[in-house]
Parts: C-alpha cells; sequence; structure tokens
C-alpha cells in the first residue's frame, strides 16, 4: 500500500492537531478553575473542549509546531523502506 504524499501531510496535520488539543485539555485540567464556586458548567466544560480543538487545529495549520513536519519525515522514511 502506498502513502500518497499529500494524504500523508494531512494525517501527519491532523495527528499533531490532536496532540496539541491533548496538551491544552492537560494544561486547563492544572488550572484548578474545576473546582469550589466558580467551577464551568456542563455547557460552559463542552464549549471550552470544542475551543481548544479549534484551537488545537489552527496551530497545526500553516508552520504548526513541527510535530507534523517530524511525523511526516518519519512515515516518509519508512514508506521508502517498505519499497
Amino acid at each position: 500500500m502506498e502513502i500518497r504524499p499529500t494524504s500523508l501531510h494531512e494525517v501527519a496535520r491532523e495527528m499533531e492537531s490532536v496532540f496539541v488539543g491533548q496538551m491544552f485539555a492537560a494544561m486547563r485540567s492544572t488550572t484548578g478553575s474545576s473546582k469550589g464556586m466558580f467551577a464551568p458548567s456542563g455547557p460552559e466544560k463542552m464549549f471550552q473542549q470544542m475551543l481548544d480543538q479549534e484551537i488545537a487545529k489552527s496551530v497545526s495549520q500553516g508552520q504548526g509546531l513541527g510535530i507534523g513536519d517530524l511525523l511526516e519525515s518519519q512515515l516518509s522514511r519508512l514508506e521508502e523502506i517498505k519499497k
């Protein structure tokens, strides 16, 4: 099975987006704002998660953090080795 370069690029960017989203979720869980009198409600939590996902997608587009580029490079090397 041959992976097309454009699809490999898209998949690598999507993986970077997922990673950044997980990173945002981990950072948000450390702020302590989820406890006490000002704890966010259910809809507010959902909105925050959706906002974090969109920010993660935005970060991974363009230059990104470089994670997508590294993944793409490694996966393309693996594809060449298989040939």
